[in-house]
């Protein structure tokens, strides 16, 4: 097949498309590679940073419970009140890893155990029992069909009460 080169210091044609030019569709390509090796520094920080507890409780519980953990009451308890308390029950450990938010994160059981840890240390003022491995494990292993009413138990209980 015989192709025909024209010199570069010639100009074209009227109506002719040289083959030196890109294509449409070669450009964008060549600009996504670009624009994606720009971002892999970017994105490599992002992931060293990522490997965090702060930065794991931001993705998967500050929606909810905010940054600072305020929350939006009373639908979304305020972990600076409410984590001290449950912190130093059983029961409130247990309720606050099963949490959908907790228990169904996207997150190993050693993740999730150091995001509660994360906060433990952020939220609750005091000095408590840091989470295991196992204990999380166990706790997220047992669901709770119905973890408002689990709540309102633990409230009733004044686990949760001011």
């Amino acid at each position: 097949m015989l192709m025909r080169i024209h010199c570069l210091d010639r100009s074209p044609q009227p109506g002719y498309q040289s083959r030196l030019r890109f294509s449409h569709k070669s450009r964008i390509r060549a600009a996504a590679v670009t624009l994606l090796l720009s971002l892999l520094p970017m994105g490599k920080a992002l992931a060293q940073h990522g490997q965090g507890p702060q930065y794991m409780y931001l993705l998967h519980c500050g929606g909810c419970h905010i940054e600072n953990g305020s929350g939006m009451p009373p639908a979304i308890p305020d972990l600076r009140i409410t984590m001290p308390k449950l912190a130093s029950h059983d029961e409130g450990r247990a309720y606050m890893v099963q949490v959908p938010g907790a228990s169904q994160a996207p997150v190993t059981d050693a993740q999730l155990t150091e995001i509660m840890n994360w906060m433990l240390r952020t939220f609750a003022e005091g000095t408590f029992r840091p989470y295991t491995e196992t204990e999380v494990t166990q706790h997220r292993a047992n669901k709770v069909l119905d973890i408002l009413a689990l709540r309102r138990q633990l409230i009733a209980e004044n686990l949760e009460a001011p």
